[in-house]
C-alpha cells in the first residue's frame, strides 16, 4: 500500500488513492481520515464550549478558589482555568448527588476500564 503524504496536493492524493485497489486498504484510509476529522471537530467543539463558559461565568470562575494565579492579566479566565473550575464543580456535584443518571453511566464506564 503506498504511503499517503499529508503535504501532497489534492490531485496528487487522488492519483495515489486511485492506485489503491484493495477495498480493505481503501476502507482503512477512509476510516483513518474520518477518525482524524471527528477528533479535530470534537476538540474544536470542546474548546468553544470552554471559551463560552469562560465568557458567561467569568465572575464565578474567578471567585472560586480552584487555582492560584499570581497575576490576573485578564478579567476573562483562560480555558485552562475554566476547565479546572468545571472539573472541580463536577466532582462536587458527583459527591452531592451520586444517584443522578449521568453519574451512574460514568461509574459503569469507569468500572469497565
Amino acid at each position: 500500500m503506498p504511503a499517503l503524504d499529508r503535504y501532497w496536493s489534492a490531485k496528487e492524493t487522488e492519483e495515489k488513492l486511485s492506485k489503491i485497489t484493495d477495498p480493505k486498504d481503501r476502507e482503512s484510509i477512509i476510516n483513518t481520515y474520518k477518525a482524524s476529522e471527528t477528533f479535530v471537530t470534537l476538540n474544536c467543539l470542546a474548546m468553544g464550549l470552554l471559551q463560552l463558559s469562560a465568557l458567561l461565568f467569568t465572575d464565578e470562575i474567578n471567585a472560586s478558589p480552584i487555582r492560584w494565579l499570581r497575576t490576573y492579566t485578564n478579567t476573562v479566565p483562560s480555558e485552562e482555568s475554566t476547565a479546572c473550575a468545571l472539573y472541580e464543580s463536577f466532582c462536587r456535584m458527583f459527591q452531592m448527588w451520586p444517584q443522578l443518571g449521568i453519574f451512574k453511566i460514568i461509574d459503569t464506564k469507569r468500572l469497565e476500564i
